[in-house]
């Protein structure tokens, strides 16, 4: 595979994946009742990890998906999926335990 090829098909990856995580924080966020300290925390957890999504495609594509770069972009994909549980399992908490339908 060409090496730009192979950068472009990680970043729409990426950014088709960023598009999911900002549509679904959006509803999510709204269906918070009220924001908390610890819910603004988680909230920055997230943004952290999401943040470093961006800077691995190109590494990852660069180097024709090679298993480190890839490995290392999956981590990021998976402690990002975490820290968007953790947001939510906050903000159910900050509600008291229950959420609206």
């Amino acid at each position: 595979m060409q090496p730009v090829v192979a950068v472009f098909i990680t970043y729409v990856f990426s950014f088709v994946m960023l598009g999911i995580y900002w549509n679904n924080h959006h509803h999510l966020i709204h269906a918070a009742d009220r924001m908390t300290g610890a819910i603004l925390w988680a909230n920055l957890h997230l943004l952290f990890w999401l943040s470093l999504v961006r800077l691995r495609p190109g590494w990852m594509g660069r180097n024709n998906f090679a298993p480190l770069p890839t490995a290392v972009y999956g981590g990021v994909l998976l402690l990002s999926a975490i820290a968007y549980s953790i947001l939510v399992r906050t903000i159910i908490a900050a509600a008291g335990g229950r959420t609206r339908g």
